[in-house]
């Protein structure tokens, strides 16, 4: 079965989940757009994955993960698949049980040297901008942290994963930006 994440959360927002009306303002609205977007996981059609149809080395990579009160992985998982960085074999987008009111929680996993591993841990929407190095685009992450407040951590491949670069926020009208701390 295929699920599509807008009409999921048109339906949490038609069920309660505390959303305004205005929601978001017009310059919360603004301020959420991502120039240069090249995809985002709000336009994804997810689906199930069985656990055991995946490689065994990302197996072993989702088992050391925290599952909450499961000892591991279940055996089937949500999310997708897209090739990030352009060389031929697909990275996972696996959502976990941890999201909340910022959105979906995601593990990133890729085969990097040869091992598959996790190289992006977020919670939120996930945008693909273009690619800047090594062929590993850069993502932005935006997030709500209630009311007319939001996120956006910057993302770039270093180092065999994804590290923040710049967090953005918005709070009631206000728009601050800061590096991450080291």
């Amino acid at each position: 079965m295929k699920w599509h994440l807008p009409g999921l959360l048109a339906g949490l927002s038609v069920c309660g989940a505390g959303l305004r009306a205005d929601f978001p303002s017009e310059a919360g609205a603004r301020f959420l757009r991502v120039p240069d977007t090249v995809w985002s996981t709000s336009e994804r059609e997810f689906e199930h994955f069985a656990t055991a149809s995946l490689p065994a080395d990302l197996v072993v990579s989702l088992a050391q993960q925290n599952w909450g009160e499961q000892p591991g992985p279940p055996a089937k998982l949500w999310g997708f698949h897209h090739d990030l960085n352009g060389d031929g074999s697909a990275e996972y987008f696996i959502v976990t049980p941890h999201g909340g009111t910022a959105g979906p929680s995601y593990l990133v996993l890729a085969c990097v040297d040869r091992r598959w591993q996790v190289i992006l841990r977020t919670e939120g929407f996930i945008h693909q901008v273009e690619a800047t190095q090594d062929r590993w685009p850069d993502l932005v992450v935006w997030s709500r942290g209630g009311g007319d407040n939001y996120a956006k951590v910057h993302h770039r491949f270093r180092a065999g994963e994804y590290q923040r670069t710049l967090l953005e926020n918005f709070d009631d009208g206000l728009v601050s930006q800061r590096a991450p701390p080291p």
